[in-house]
């Protein structure tokens, strides 16, 4: 991927026009744990630099380059970390402060990289910085949504498997009939009609209703595939008099916004998508809880077993005593429960879990019913208390 992508070179210094192994070590940085990023660093500056030397750059710019790299990458990581970190909620604000996080970045690197190259007496133009931060950025946004996705999803099956294999079929089959022959003797015949806005619509639409691991992946290919095609000067934005250069980087602003817009997308799409799912839960909640003299419901999140109350639990622990995790509720209660409930949190959780138990509190017995939803979150859970009736201690 670096010899081809070096293959192809801006006319103002040594730099090049795209670079594929951008996106693919920001992945890699993504999914490995902080303690291994040297390893991957230095791999980096190895391979690059040897690239480098072998494409004919000289030492020091070689050198340079791989610097630049292994700079620039983990800093966008790092960015897109923490803001994942800061947006648990998957709603549509991460995806702008992403796209400006790594704007931010990687023009940033790149203004700095053209000062170096200044010093070191290399008279480039300012395009330089344009070419080199284009094809950095389209390359990180390329891979990013496939990375995102897997990281929040793990190994988990994708549901509508047969959905998701014939939209993207359809959408492959559709790519490669667009961008495998050469439209230079074509464009005539198309008549202003330009199907680059077919594939864009087709990738909005899909974005619609593909799992998010598999949109991530036809956002991949198809920036392989149209990178590809183009360096060798075929596909769409190959045609008639128009230079290679201008090509690749009307290639390259097409799949930046294609992508962002794509991830924006399913990522809106997928955030309606769970609000209305919340307001269903919550109205499956109050029918399973009602009658009952007073409710509470609550978010139980897995990986900690914490609780989060939705509604104040004043009838429940009116002595101000914080029950913020489910052991502490379990401690509350006159037998245990966890034993029933561990098995419905492995299974399939397709049906509620329903149970009585019995709350302390100030020396008294409330009898309460809970009741769990599984949901479409594999984290997180809505649950619900209901007091049924209230007798001092020792009337069983």
């Amino acid at each position: 991927m670096a010899l081809l992508s070096l293959s192809n070179r801006d006319p103002w210094s040594f730099s090049t026009t795209t670079w594929l192994p951008g996106g693919l070590l920001l992945a890699v940085l993504m999914m490995s744990r902080l303690n291994l990023w040297p390893v991957w660093l230095v791999t980096t500056l190895l391979l690059h630099t040897l690239c480098g030397l072998y494409s004919g750059r000289p030492l020091i710019l070689a050198a340079l380059f791989a610097l630049f790299d292994a700079f620039t990458l983990p800093l966008c990581a790092l960015a897109l970390r923490y803001i994942t970190r800061c947006e648990r909620s998957e709603g549509v604000r991460e995806p702008l402060l992403a796209l400006t996080s790594l704007i931010a970045i990687v023009f940033g690197s790149g203004l700095l990289l053209m000062l170096c190259l200044k010093v070191l007496g290399d008279d480039i133009s300012l395009f330089h910085l344009v070419s080199w931060s284009l094809a950095l950025l389209t390359s990180i946004l390329a891979f990013w949504p496939l990375t995102d996705a897997l990281n929040r999803e793990g190994k988990a099956l994708v549901a509508g498997g047969r959905r998701n294999i014939l939209a993207t079929v359809g959408m492959l089959v559709l790519l490669l009939m667009l961008f495998l022959p050469s439209w230079r003797h074509l464009s005539p015949m198309l008549y202003g009609f330009n199907p680059i806005w077919l594939i864009f619509t087709g990738i909005l639409l899909l974005a619609l209703v593909l799992e998010p691991r598999v949109l991530g992946a036809v956002l991949l290919l198809q920036y392989l595939l149209v990178i590809g095609a183009t360096l060798y000067e075929r596909g769409l934005f190959v045609g008639g008099d128009e230079r290679s250069l201008s090509a690749i980087w009307n290639a390259q602003w097409y799949l930046l916004f294609c992508s962002w817009l794509g991830f924006t997308t399913n990522r809106f799409a997928r955030h309606t998508r769970r609000l209305k799912n919340q307001l269903q839960q919550r109205a499956r909640i109050d029918n399973a809880l009602a009658p009952a003299a007073a409710t509470a419901l609550f978010r139980l999140y897995l990986t900690d077993r914490r609780l989060i109350w939705q509604t104040p639990p004043d009838a429940f622990f009116g002595d101000g005593y914080a029950v913020t995790t489910l052991s502490l509720l379990e401690a509350r209660s006159v037998s245990p429960f966890d034993a029933d409930l561990e098995p419905w949190i492995a299974g399939g959780r397709e049906e509620p879990f329903r149970t009585r138990i019995a709350l302390l509190l100030d020396g008294a017995i409330v009898r309460c019913r809970m009741v769990l939803l599984g949901g479409d979150s594999r984290d997180e859970i809505l649950g619900g208390l209901a007091v049924e009736a209230a007798h001092p201690r020792g009337g069983e």
